[in-house]
């Protein structure tokens, strides 16, 4: 599980997801207890994603399903 693997401060999602998932937040939020949920306009989640530096992909295909985990360092 990708959870084990990063220590996730923060986490964004598209304002436009709570319509099809209500829960997104608390789903994510229980998977990466420690860090801070944060919905954005989904021109704002794409924005952000063209300077990722790596994806996973999940195989969910519900519009508006994509996630933005930031991550720190583990030592």
């Amino acid at each position: 599980m990708v959870a084990q693997e990063l220590e996730v401060e923060r986490f964004h999602f598209a304002d436009e997801a709570a319509e099809g998932f209500a829960d997104r937040a608390a789903d994510i939020g229980g998977l990466v207890p420690n860090a801070v949920a944060t919905s954005m306009p989904h021109a704002e989640v794409k924005r952000l994603a063209s300077g990722a530096r790596g994806m996973i992909r999940t195989g969910d295909c519900r519009a508006y399903a994509n996630v933005i985990l930031i991550s720190g360092v583990v030592y």
